[in-house]
């Protein structure tokens, strides 16, 4: 763990630990992480919802 309350310190590599600028995401980088993450969430959820619609129409011609 770095140790120190200077910022410049912490930018610096310490103990192999990846530099603070490079494990910091833009803005722009999130929100398009985050978009991605919602597109696919969305299209899993079609699919579920499909398939519930599936098995409740093939439940009531079951009956």
């Amino acid at each position: 763990m770095c140790q120190g309350s200077e910022f410049n310190k912490l930018k610096n590599t310490c103990k192999g630990e990846p530099e603070i600028d490079d494990r910091l995401l833009s803005k722009e980088e999130l929100l398009a992480r985050l978009r991605g993450y919602k597109k696919d969430l969305e299209s899993e959820l079609n699919a579920v919802n499909k398939n519930l619609e599936s098995t409740a129409i093939a439940a009531k011609g079951g009956d």
